[in-house]
Order: structure tokens, then sequence, then C-alpha cells
């Protein structure tokens, strides 16, 4: 990368852009720099709403809006985004549990988001269990050299906390079968909408009212997550980290990211074409000098 002198950053630093801006009025919570509960919902967000992702070569980001990269992580760095989710995740897990560490922790999906989320709760020390119906050679060696348990059926377990990536009412409605008392259920994963809601509805009516449990959801992060994020991929075991991403597809065929291969945990479209032969994205303020991670 390149960077102005009154930057904090130096040329060929390597950074994670991050994926919200705030609301220009600012709301509240934006001018407390927590972008990611904005309460107007004038927030904008790169690639999702009102802005051009960082798919290009060259983009631009001032510094508050980026978070730097140990050069051990590298390319790495493409995990810092989900694994800033799961971060404020467990700021909001710790928050509702000042006074108790979780006992058990139970993680449904073991898609890359669910393995991430394995990971963040294997490196806090917690008894964790990782459950999918369809564990391939692959997610079993994850699992297994994080020294979490697998899963293929929804019982056995009492979570304190839940993390479901699957965005399955049904699995939903199966881990709130389980859980232990005053448990904290974390809601990573969004419904398709092919199945109706009703059987989880009535899981959480008949289970967190009684056993004093929380339900909660989240998406995206503030900076200091993207930071605690970055810190828990330099911490991870580099090879793991490696070979939850399955796949590396160059920009000129992006479109073989979306085919669905039996294998696949997480792919990424790399940038390494050359920068010069690269159309840039976005408006020319919002032009940078090179794309990092």
């Amino acid at each position: 990368m390149t960077a102005p002198a009154n930057s904090p950053y130096a040329p060929g630093d390597l950074v994670v852009g991050m994926v919200r801006r705030p609301d220009p009025v600012p709301c509240v919570s934006c001018a407390a720099g927590e972008w990611d509960a904005c309460r107007n919902g004038r927030y904008t967000s790169c690639g999702i709403t009102g802005r051009d992702g960082y798919g290009a070569q060259l983009w631009c980001a001032a510094p508050e809006f980026t978070v730097p990269v140990d050069p051990g992580i590298a390319a790495r760095g493409v995990l810092a985004e989900p694994v800033s989710v799961l971060a404020k995740a467990w700021e909001r897990i710790s928050a509702m549990r000042p006074r108790e560490h979780p006992h058990c922790v139970l993680v449904t999906g073991a898609g890359p988001l669910g393995l991430l989320a394995a990971l963040l709760a294997a490196q806090r020390g917690y008894r964790t269990f990782l459950y999918t119906r369809t564990w391939t050679t692959r997610r079993t060696s994850l699992a297994d050299r994080l020294g979490v348990t697998p899963l293929e059926r929804l019982d056995g377990v009492e979570p304190d906390v839940v993390l479901e990536t699957t965005g399955a009412p049904h699995v939903l409605a199966g881990a709130l079968d389980l859980i232990a008392r005053n448990a904290v259920v974390c809601l990573l994963g969004l419904t398709a909408g092919a199945e109706g809601p009703s059987p989880a509805l009535a899981s959480a009516m008949r289970r967190l009212v009684p056993y004093n449990g929380v339900l909660f959801g989240t998406v995206n992060a503030a900076r200091r997550h993207y930071a605690d994020a970055v810190q828990a991929l330099a911490r991870a075991d580099r090879d793991w980290l490696d070979d939850l991403i399955t796949r590396q597809v160059p920009l000129d065929r992006w479109h073989e990211a979306l085919e669905r291969r039996p294998d696949d945990l997480k792919v990424v479209v790399t940038l390494e074409t050359p920068a010069e032969d690269a159309p840039h994205s976005g408006p020319a303020q919002d032009r940078a000098e090179k794309a990092p991670t």
C-alpha cells in the first residue's frame, strides 16, 4: 500500500478495510465510533449498501476505516471480517455472563463461520462442541486440530453458550432444547426463508423464558472487533487457517468462486492480476493505491 505523510501507516504495510461507514448525521452510536450499532439506518457498507466493495486492485480508505495486519498473517487477513463479527459476539456474551465462564459451548454449523467460531471458543479455553450433519474429512480434521468435539446429532450436551451459524430454524430449535440455565444464544446465520420460524420460536418461548436465557443476533463489527480478530488470527495455527481456505480463484475467473464444490469451505477471490490492467473501484476520490489482503 501507499500512504500519505501524516498516515499511521508506511508503504508496504498490510491492512484490512472495514465494511461499514458511519451515517452522516451522525446518530449517537455512530458519533461514538459504534458504526455497527447505527440507530437510524443511514450507514453505508462497502460492497453491500451505498458503497463499492474491496474487490479491486486499487482502492482507498481513511486510516480510521482500516486495521493493520501482522505480516505473518499475510493473505489470511481475508478472514478478519468474519472473525470480527465473532469477536463482537464474544464481547457481548462476556458482558451478559460477567460472573460465570461458560462450561460448554455449542457451535452449530461447520462452514467457514462455524469453524472460525469454534476456533475462537477453543482459544478461550472453553469445552467446545461443533455440530453438522455433513462431516467431511477436511471438516473433521479441522475440528480435531482445534480440540473441539464433533457432533452429528444435537444431543448429549447442555451448552451455556450457543453460536448458531446455519440460519436453519430447525437447527436453532434443536439447540434451544439443549441449553443450560442462564444460557446465551447468539444468532450469526440468516434463514433463506425455506422454513417457517415457528419451531424455533416455540423452542425459544419454551426454553429461554423459564431458563432466564438470552437470545441475540449480531452482524458487522466495530473497529476494536477487527483489531481483536487480527489478534485471534495471529494466535491461530497458520496451517489450520490455510486449510480452511479451500480454493483461491483469480479475479478474471471470479464466477468460479460461486460454484459450490463438495469440499468447499472458504473460497477466496485473489486480486493478483497486474494493477495497471485492472479497473478502479468507485469514483476517483475513493480510489486507492494497493488492495492489501
